[in-house]
């Protein structure tokens, strides 16, 4: 989850696209984290990077999320819009 640490080696997606705004209509990403876990067959664990925060509590500082999510999809192996 955004602003979490990253992890180390091994196999990861990103899940880009912008995040939808409070009250606004509901992220796609908690689908698609539901639907790679249970279709993984890969070799070992596959983290996913997600921009949104747990529990919704967003950034104090827009540069914070943005470094992290530099960071996110630079580790990862994949990026899926």
């Amino acid at each position: 989850m955004a602003r979490e640490p990253l992890p180390g080696p091994g196999v990861s997606v990103f899940l880009a696209d912008p995040t939808p705004a409070v009250g606004g209509p509901a992220s796609w990403r908690s689908a698609a984290v539901e639907l790679l876990a249970a279709r993984w067959t890969g070799p070992g664990t596959l983290t996913v990077l997600s921009p949104e925060s747990r529990g919704g509590v967003r950034a104090e500082r827009y540069d914070d999320q943005v470094a992290w999510e530099t960071a996110a999809r630079a580790r990862a192996s994949a990026i899926l819009f």
